[in-house]
């Protein structure tokens, strides 16, 4: 039965890595699910535990998560957090129309979910 890590890249040049510094994302999981939930609850660490307001949380965020769900940022007042557009849309994929890396998430570091490398 495979196991689940949680893993992340600190800017878009390097090759991601285990997450560091947080103990609940650190540990190895027997699902994925309860993988995303740690993933989400560091993201909401990084970017969400701050004295910014909402607004200057929006546009300070330091590291995402891409979900089927859209691009997740953490919790923010209870809810899960997602990158919006302007009109205020959730954002789905890290790609714009040209097939390139959004402008909204250069030079943020990645989160993601994947298989413990041998199980």
């Amino acid at each position: 039965m495979p196991r689940y890590q949680v893993v992340e890249n600190r800017g878009s040049m390097t090759d991601f890595e285990l997450v560091r510094f947080h103990a609940t994302a650190m540990q190895n999981f027997a699902s994925e699910e309860e993988a995303v939930a740690a993933a989400t609850e560091y993201l909401t660490s990084v970017n969400a535990d701050n004295a910014l307001t909402a607004d200057e949380k929006n546009k300070n965020f330091e590291s995402y998560m891409v979900t089927a769900d859209g691009i997740v940022l953490g919790e923010l007042d209870g809810e899960k957090w997602f990158l919006t557009d302007p009109k205020g849309e959730v954002i789905k994929t890290a790609q714009d129309e040209r097939g390139a890396l959004r402008y909204e998430l250069y030079d943020k570091g990645e989160v993601k979910v994947r298989t413990l490398p041998g199980s």
